[in-house]
């Protein structure tokens, strides 16, 4: 292209990051301060790898415009449901590990003129 691309804005980046019901079974919400990862708090053996730990934890680098964050977790699919009787004989068992059996990915976006 002749014209650099334009860097979004803190609203335009918003719109574009990843929102509840646009990856089918799966919660997607917006990340909290607990999670976090402050750049001082991301250690490397090599200084060059730096940008590349920073990228894996989600922390922008330097000259961000804008950033927005989301946790992604995959829904556990139901196998049925359980009555209390069935989980008092020991039935439920697989539902209950099941429950914890879950794929969680961090994903931050930024823009940078």
């Amino acid at each position: 292209p002749k014209t650099p691309a334009k860097a979004l804005t803190a609203a335009e980046l918003e719109k574009a990051t990843l929102a509840q019901g646009d990856v089918k079974d799966t919660k997607i919400t917006k990340a909290g301060p607990a999670d976090e990862v402050p750049a001082d708090g991301v250690k490397v053996d090599k200084e060059a790898c730096l940008p590349v730990a920073h990228a894996l934890s989600g922390v922008a680098q330097e000259g961000a415009v804008a950033t927005t964050k989301r946790k992604v977790i995959d829904e556990p699919k139901a196998d049925g449901e359980k009555s209390l009787e069935d989980a008092a004989k020991g039935e439920g068992a697989d539902a209950f590990k099941d429950a914890f059996n879950l794929t969680s990915t961090f994903v931050a976006l930024s823009s940078y003129e």
